[in-house]
């Protein structure tokens, strides 16, 4: 499980966050086009989330259910902006914070990716699906990496770390479905991703007001380019 999770979650986690130094050289009028990068690949990110929040759970038509995914999506909102006004809101805090979210993500899908280790490695590493989900981790990473970009913290320490947040969780939530932790509890860490998501995007939205073609372009691109490599993942 932990050697799976090092491959498809850990090093391309770590690989969009090694861009960190290379963003933060750049000038601030540069990086409008990678936040509008970043924001459109989160937005179909979060848009994704909701559709598994929503389909994953057993009884999803149950309003008791509903309310409790609906919950989870408040809580990880509430709970991410509050962290943010208790510890600040200096991009490389909110780096940290995102990370967090990022890693309730991946202890979601660890425990899809357990469940079906459970079916055969055939079927869990389908090479298709490894590369759409590596794809979309590198994303996750780099998302990561502007923020710290941002607030001047780049090193290969911090890099480390925040990877090892974002992307270890994966190989605690394949242990749990490798034990057949229901899909309801997959569910309710996605809508906490979701929530996470949600608190994320503004901060990718705020330099649109500097180049508003050229972001919005990026942010079209970024949402393609992730719903291509979703689409791989189908196939």
């Amino acid at each position: 499980m932990l050697a799976v999770s090092l491959a498809v979650a850990y090093v391309p986690t770590l690989l969009g966050l090694s861009a960190a130094p290379a963003l933060a050289r750049m000038q601030p009028d540069d990086r409008t086009v990678v936040d509008g990068l970043v924001f459109g690949a989160l937005l179909f990110l979060f848009a994704d989330f909701m559709s598994l929040t929503a389909n994953l759970g057993v009884g999803a038509a149950d309003l008791i259910w509903r309310g409790a995914l609906l919950a989870s999506f408040a809580g990880g909102l509430v709970v991410f902006a509050g962290l943010e006004r208790l510890g600040g809101a200096a991009p490389a805090r909110l780096a940290v914070w995102w990370a967090v979210g990022v890693g309730l993500h991946s202890l979601a899908e660890g425990i899809v990716v357990g469940h079906n280790l459970t079916l055969g490695l055939a079927q869990a590493l389908r090479p298709l699906a490894v590369l759409s989900f590596v794809l979309h981790k590198v994303v996750e990473g780099l998302s990561v990496a502007v923020l710290m970009a941002r607030g001047q913290r780049t090193g290969l320490p911090l890099q480390v770390m925040l990877a090892s947040v974002a992307a270890l969780p994966l190989a605690a939530g394949a242990l749990l479905g490798a034990v057949r932790l229901a899909g309801a509890a997959s569910s309710i860490f996605y809508a906490l991703g979701a929530g996470s998501v949600a608190f994320i995007l503004p901060a990718f939205a705020a330099s649109r007001s500097r180049h508003p073609a050229a972001w919005t372009a990026a942010g079209a691109a970024g949402f393609l380019f992730v719903a291509v490599a979703a689409l791989l993942h189908e196939l």
